[in-house]
């Protein structure tokens, strides 16, 4: 959609529409219909909003523990300054200089002074400092590999890997010494129906008798953050404590409706052998379903209007507009449960989903 199309639609009127216009029910719901809704003084720089969130909680929480670690699921693009913070520049510069055609944008763009932090490639400086750890899917297993510019920032910020696969039991034992080689401790699972709601009886991969106090001393990883299937939550504590695995990723919330005690944190810090270990919490900074243990009842889709869409790759989800002061206010004060219970650290999910607002309210011209 070219710039002087969209100038001409909120001259005319059509951007002007409420938000809270769209239609509730998500059958009939057309996220296209987003990209000539929102007008263009009104679209959030996503990526920042979401470095933002993280920044804060890492601030707050380090404040109050400074060996509090913050891991981050995803957010790559995050890393780094890519093409797109670019383009919103620019649209911003012309809308601020009153540019209507192509040309005069050009021209605007072209003497606009830039900093070294906002060149293409740069490290989000800020936001790297604020994390700890990064955790990857499927990277080996899929032989999929991160943008170098995530790669480079990771390296030069000393930012621990760690990661999930879910890849089948024939390739486990491959990957999993591929990874070691990397010194990247790894969660692996055989299949998604029983990724991240068991609890393996055998040994870990690199079983490890010493202690683990940071990130970088752990050699595997049991992530848990479905615990509908267990009898109940002394069970699940008990099977736990009977495992050696150096980090445990936990939903601090037992079946969505029990919060994990301090105490029983604590007894969870210890592996079977008796070394200590990281207990992270999951904490889904952009996506909450209608099951969890924040969702209220007369809650609905687009209802607070912050409930925006249903997420792009698992239709249980909503997605929230995760910038807005409402939904901020909700997981600020979740994360300060988590740290009242002693966690290690969290693993902050969902930093992708900037990319789907991206494509709702496209910048380009």
């Amino acid at each position: 959609m070219s710039l002087n199309f969209i100038i001409t639609l909120i001259s005319l009127g059509f951007l002007c529409l409420p938000v809270n216009s769209f239609a509730q029910n998500e059958q009939k719901y057309d996220p296209l219909k987003e990209r000539i809704i929102l007008p263009l003084n009104e679209i959030p720089n996503y990526r920042e909003e979401m470095r933002n969130i993280v920044v804060t909680l890492s601030d707050y929480a380090k404040n109050k523990n400074p060996d509090f670690f913050i891991v981050i699921k995803g957010g790559e693009y995050l890393l780094y300054r890519e093409n797109w913070e670019n383009l919103y520049d620019e649209l911003d510069r012309a809308q601020k200089h009153n540019a209507k055609t192509p040309e005069e944008i050009f021209i605007i763009n072209l003497f606009a002074e830039q900093s070294e932090s906002q060149k293409i490639g740069s490290p989000s400086r800020r936001f790297a400092r604020s994390i700890d750890g990064f955790l990857i899917f499927n990277h080996y297993c899929n032989n999929s590999d991160l943008p170098k510019e995530a790669i480079n920032t990771l390296k030069d910020f000393n930012i621990a890997i760690l990661g999930e696969e879910i890849c089948p039991s024939e390739k486990i034992l491959a990957i999993q010494k591929q990874a070691a080689s990397h010194a990247v401790p790894l969660y692996t699972a055989p299949d998604i129906k029983v990724a991240f709601k068991t609890i393996p009886s055998e040994a870990p991969f690199m079983d490890n008798a010493t202690n683990v106090n940071s990130l970088k001393d752990a050699r595997n990883i049991l992530v848990v953050t479905d615990t509908n299937e267990f009898s109940d939550k002394q069970n699940f504590i008990n099977l736990l404590k009977q495992t050696n695995y150096d980090i445990l990723i936990l939903d601090p919330i037992f079946q969505n409706k029990y919060p994990l005690t301090k105490e029983e944190v604590y007894s969870l810090k210890f592996k079977k052998n008796g070394a200590k270990r990281l207990v992270l919490a999951s904490l889904n900074l952009a996506t909450i379903k209608d099951t969890d243990f924040l969702w209220k009842k007369n809650w609905k889709l687009q209802n607070p209007s912050w409930l925006r869409k249903i997420a792009d790759n698992n239709d249980e989800a909503i997605v929230v507009e995760y910038w807005k002061p409402e939904w901020q206010k909700i997981i600020g004060n979740y994360f300060n449960g988590i740290l009242s219970l002693d966690f290690d650290g969290v693993v902050f999910q969902d930093l992708n989903r900037h990319l789907e607002f991206e494509e709702l309210t496209p910048i380009d011209y």
